[in-house]
């Protein structure tokens, strides 16, 4: 496979939610580009029925990029680009392929099931890169479904409509697409949160339906990938040093929001040693769960120092309170394993039990 590394630069102009012309913006990060006539642009042939697909983000463009490409990943991160999790897992191989397009004056990707919507990206001057990755083939995302009468009809980007079967295995899981109307570089959105999801349609992206579908229940790898990589790299091998761990990030501001889900703020923790008390929670919560505990992140309200109440957030074990911001927030030793109600301890008031996605 080759790639080629190029500057990104261009003012966009929108058309039907699609980046069409560019002619004078100009940004800092690198993309990377497949060369041209791939039949498969980024799905290695492993031999593994699903194929986990890495989420990239660029910070300079606001792009979102998906892989299942271990390389590709690798080449974007000595790049600059900011590894998000796994994002979904696709089918090695199905009916229902997945087109990966470029923007070459923008710098700028777009996937879709749809050929319609494909031809009429060519036509405007984008370059098919090939089948990045594959949709559940249940979800009826396909051309020859367009007259069917049991399906939802939804408007694809280029105006075209296409159908969405009514019937899906149960396993499947729905990628929803989101559209950015103010973005430059980076306007759409595909993930499978549906609280990502909707948080973004509350700050004012528009929905654009489900893009595809990935797979559930198939794979063997391990839920908590990201952690387990991280307690390797960390030298992290029990309960109490991974709360060491949590509990030595430097203090800075974070969104308090429970919806975002544990991952959310796990990722903040293993991107760089700083975060709040969500992110600290976040991430020994996703540790201690690679380690085997059965652990759950709670968001709440807790008293400060001044008698004041604050948004809290701490992670529960068998009925435990492990609080990693403890001993930045009180200035002394505690929050390991606290049995709540315990004298001297803080009154913790649970309000949500956050999702793991």
């Amino acid at each position: 496979m080759k790639i080629r590394i190029f500057r990104q630069a261009g003012k966009l102009i929108i058309l039907s939610g699609i980046t069409v012309l560019v002619t004078a913006f100009s940004a800092v990060a690198e993309a990377a580009v497949l060369e041209p006539g791939l039949e498969d642009a980024s799905v290695p042939d492993t031999g593994a029925e699903t194929v986990s697909m890495f989420r990239m983000y660029n910070p300079n463009s606001g792009e979102h990029f998906y892989t299942g490409n271990p390389a590709e990943k690798e080449m974007l991160l000595e790049k600059g680009w900011v590894y998000e999790g796994i994002g979904w897992k696709a089918p090695a191989f199905s009916n229902v392929p997945v087109y990966r397009l470029y923007n070459p004056n923008a710098g700028d990707h777009h996937y879709t099931t749809v050929l319609s919507e494909k031809a009429f990206l060519e036509n405007a001057g984008w370059q098919y890169e090939g089948i990045a990755f594959y949709s559940c083939e249940s979800d009826g995302n396909r051309q020859d479904l367009l007259a069917a009468g049991d399906g939802t009809v939804e408007r694809a980007a280029d105006g075209s409509d296409r159908v969405w079967s009514a019937e899906r295995k149960t396993s499947a899981v729905p990628l929803f697409r989101e559209y950015n109307p103010r973005a430059e570089s980076g306007a759409h959105n595909y993930t499978s949160s549906s609280a990502e999801h909707e948080n973004l349609i509350r700050l004012g992206w528009q929905e654009e339906g489900i893009a595809w579908y990935g797979e559930a229940g198939k794979d063997s790898e391990s839920e908590w990938p990201e952690a387990e990589v991280f307690l390797r790299e960390k030298n992290i091998t029990t309960l109490r040093e991974a709360f060491d761990y949590a509990s030595g990030y430097r203090w800075v501001f974070y969104d308090v929001d429970p919806s975002l889900g544990t991952h959310y703020y796990a990722m903040k923790g293993y991107q760089a040693k700083e975060g709040n008390c969500y992110v600290d929670a976040g991430l020994f919560c996703e540790m201690a769960n690679a380690l085997g505990y059965s652990a759950v992140q709670i968001g709440g309200i807790v008293p400060r120092r001044d008698g004041s109440l604050a948004a809290h957030s701490w992670v529960e074990i068998d009925g435990r309170i492990y609080d990693p911001e403890y001993r930045w927030e009180y200035k002394r030793e505690g929050g390991y394993a606290v049995i709540p109600g315990t004298p001297g301890s803080l009154r913790y008031q649970a309000q949500y039990r956050m999702s793991s996605r």
